[in-house]
């Protein structure tokens, strides 16, 4: 691939790792790729940033209705309780199990992608808008 973004000179509207060429992007992908440690820790940064979303909204919302007087305290400890034993283990906890839509065999294999699938796939797009 020659031409592209590699030509585009960084003014004050593009950062350099906008102006790095596909060919630059797909190559540092890839390498990154080849470690899953660097998969794994993204994926854990991402899952501790989307718990305390989580738990910033749902403490927000128990707050609201309490505030508002839809629920008292006791009323969702005792929810709580109930359904916390919905997925048969009284531990404080509910499997996320429990709430995900089950999925056919074919839709696990379509749903696996390997790291150097997707880089395959996103190469593809990348040249498809070129």
């Amino acid at each position: 691939m020659s031409g592209g973004w590699t030509g585009v000179q960084s003014g004050k509207y593009f950062s350099a790792k906008l102006c790095e060429s596909w060919d630059q992007r797909i190559r540092r992908m890839r390498s990154q790729a080849k470690d899953p440690r660097n998969e794994l820790i993204d994926r854990i940064d991402q899952l501790e940033d989307d718990l305390g979303r989580t738990l910033l909204l749902v403490q927000t919302l128990a707050e609201l209705c309490v505030a508002k007087g839809l629920l008292t305290r006791e009323e969702i400890a005792k929810m709580a309780d109930r359904v916390d034993r919905a997925d048969g283990v009284k531990d404080g906890r509910l499997d996320p199990e429990m709430l995900r839509p089950k999925r056919t065999a074919e839709e696990e294999r379509k749903a696996e992608v390997s790291p150097e699938e997707h880089l395959r796939n996103l190469e593809e797009r990348a040249r498809k808008k070129i």
